[in-house]
């Protein structure tokens, strides 16, 4: 039973209908005795009319203000990704390093939904989902899975429940957009809530979204750990071969060595 989700969308949709009866009645009313005054009789339709597309102008705005309202005040938990996740924003996303990334998200997720434990995993070389980042957990315990059964859902972007699974609840897959596909780059594996229960459809849709940003943002930043260790190794490179250099040519022996 989502009664969670009921409730919130109700509570959502009722203020947000509610105020724009009362707008539309009010601003009807004043229109209505404005055109009275000036064209007379017969002014209610026109008046009806604008108020209308007053209420179009107001319409996206005011749902967006009363759904911020009601989370922030009602729903403080909720996981708000442009607040508790400004780490993957675009402009962010070059300036964090992959390893601090993958903590960043892990914790904060744990800390926001009040869940047990988790872990990551990023796909190696051969394709394979290797364990990258834990907490509250061993190691062994994370290596449970078995990836043949939910292999497939992950890779076309589907977040899993696991009712059964000893150590992990949920299977979240950290996509990265390729184009006009998906592909898979690795899982967010998330344990039980510390409260028992079970995670809505909500906040399913909310780490569908969570694991698309999440999975660019490490993609971009594993490019940049291979660029700068491609760049430490030519400069490497560099200072051994003048080394070889120096070794071979001494100073000594370049007749350039003794002007001032």
């Amino acid at each position: 039973w989502e009664i969670d989700f009921i409730i919130n969308r109700g509570v959502i949709y009722g203020l947000w209908t509610t105020v724009l009866a009362a707008v539309w009645a009010a601003t009807a009313k004043l229109l209505e005795m404005m055109f009275a005054k000036v064209i007379g009789i017969g002014a209610g339709p026109i008046a009806a009319g604008l108020a209308v597309l007053g209420i179009g102008l107001i319409f996206g705005p005011l749902r967006t203000r009363l759904e911020v309202w009601v989370n922030h005040n009602f729903y403080a938990h909720k996981l708000n990704l442009s607040r508790d996740f400004v780490e993957f924003l675009p402009e962010a996303r070059a300036t964090i390093d992959c390893s601090e990334l993958l903590q960043i998200l892990i914790r904060r997720t744990l800390e926001i939904l009040h869940i047990l434990h988790g872990a990551i995993f990023l796909k190696d070389a051969a394709d394979r989902l290797q364990l990258a980042e834990i907490q509250n957990l061993s190691p062994q315990a994370a290596q449970s899975i078995d990836w043949e059964g939910s292999l497939k859902l992950l890779q076309k972007g589907e977040v899993i429940q696991q009712s059964g699974h000893s150590e992990f609840s949920l299977l979240v897959p950290l996509m990265l957009q390729r184009g006009e596909r998906l592909e898979l780059i690795g899982v967010l594996a998330l344990g039980a809530r510390q409260d028992g229960r079970q995670y809505s459809i909500d906040e399913l849709w909310t780490f569908k979204t969570l694991a698309n940003r999440a999975g660019t943002a490490i993609y971009i930043a594993q490019l940049n750990m291979e660029n700068t260790l491609k760049v430490r190794q030519q400069i490497t490179a560099l200072e051994e071969r003048v080394k070889l250099l120096e070794a071979r040519y001494p100073p000594e022996m370049n007749p350039r060595s003794d002007r001032g």
